[in-house]
């Protein structure tokens, strides 16, 4: 996809939503022992959850670009972080999700360069 310079921010959220759609009627369709390859074997509850997190961290990249303040729903962040990022540190789980991405940053925490979503459960 590839949004036009001169695309309205509410365009661009309303594609966004739009793919947001294909992805839920895509898991929803998904036989629960379906499984494909996204930062290892991923089960459709990793796979919607990994689209809420991208939702959750482009749609804070949109605001941020836009000069708005805005921050994920803690309980969508914390619901990304418990399943996808079991590695975390503790804290305020729209912090953690921010730092964990490369958007923000934790007190006692360096840099999360190169954390990825764990997409498969041991």
């Amino acid at each position: 996809m590839v949004v036009r310079p001169e695309a309205a921010p509410a365009d661009v959220l309303g594609v966004a939503w739009a793919w947001g759609t294909v992805l839920a009627g895509v898991v929803e369709a998904a036989d629960p022992e379906d499984r494909a390859w996204h930062f290892g074997p991923a089960d459709r509850e990793a796979f919607a959850t990994m689209g809420i997190g991208e939702i959750l961290v482009n749609t804070y990249d949109i605001a941020s670009g836009l000069g708005v303040r805005w921050r994920p729903p803690p309980d969508l962040a914390e619901l990304v972080v418990e399943r996808l990022l079991p590695d975390a540190p503790d804290g305020d789980p729209v912090d953690v999700l921010l730092w964990a991405t490369g958007r923000g940053h934790l007190a006692d925490e360096g840099p999360a360069a190169g954390r990825v979503w764990k997409a498969r459960r041991e």
